[in-house]
């Protein structure tokens, strides 16, 4: 909040440091410290830096598990979901569809989220009902460990590719002075995953900017609310991100 970015991505670097120091470099201990700095740097938009630390992950749980343990599918999942985002064809979904293939040991409730990741591979492509195939199998995994929490997962849409605009904050390449704003939209999803009639309902500030907001969130894909097992149209969504701008001397 007080702009010292460099700073901060420094500290949470050394804390996993401390950890590494601590258990060595492919101790199992490490993951949840390799985790907790992986999802700073996605919540940063930081996602190459983010893949990096998930797929650290994934070879300490392969050398310790074995290749297709149960457990591979969450950072598999984790993996998959950053290459959606960064509109990558990199190997992470081939390998989590592997694991689905072959695991053994996953739970219901690892499986249907990778297959839900799967799906939402799908549909930022596109493919509406490979998509929803997928969707389905989530929802029927879960369904047959507990009934309430397929309804939980899908309890609501879901962003899978939406990238905010960039201020003039963000490409800078040095410090500048900066302010916070924020942006509410208000929008209907459609059971293929479509955001419509997209309304800007606030911007504090104003600035220009902030009408890409609606243009992006027309052009993302989200996950679909299911209501028994079936994709459901909602209405009354609303999205707020915070964004940077640059304030004068």
């Amino acid at each position: 909040l007080m702009g010292n970015t460099e700073e901060a991505q420094e500290l949470q670097r050394e804390r996993l440091n401390v950890a590494l120091r601590q258990f060595g470099e492919d101790d199992p201990q490490t993951i949840p410290y390799r985790n907790f700095l992986a999802d700073y740097y996605d919540q940063s938009r930081m996602r190459l830096l983010a893949r990096e630390e998930y797929e650290a992950v994934l070879e300490i749980q392969r050398e310790a598990l074995g290749e297709f343990d149960g457990r591979l599918l969450e950072p598999l999942s984790r993996l998959t979901a950053i290459d959606i985002r960064l509109g990558d064809i990199r190997s992470a979904r081939g390998q989590m569809v592997r694991v689905l293939e072959n695991s053994t040991n996953a739970t219901p409730s690892q499986r249907a989220s990778a297959l839900a990741v799967l799906g939402d591979w799908e549909l930022a492509r596109n493919r509406v009902e490979a998509a929803q195939d997928y969707y389905r199998q989530a929802y029927a995994a879960l369904s047959a460990e507990q009934p309430l929490l397929a309804e939980a997962f899908f309890a609501a849409p879901q962003l899978i590719n939406f990238v905010p605009p960039a201020t003039a904050v963000d490409w800078q390449t040095k410090p500048t002075s900066y302010a916070w704003g924020y942006v509410v939209a208000q929008f209907e999803v459609s059971g293929d995953g479509k955001a419509t009639n997209i309304v800007i309902a606030e911007a504090v500030p104003a600035v220009p900017m902030v009408s890409a907001y609606a243009h992006r969130l027309a052009e993302a894909r989200l996950r679909p609310r299911f209501v028994n097992g079936e994709p459901t149209p909602t209405t009354g969504v609303s999205y707020r991100h915070d964004f940077r701008y640059p304030v004068g001397e």
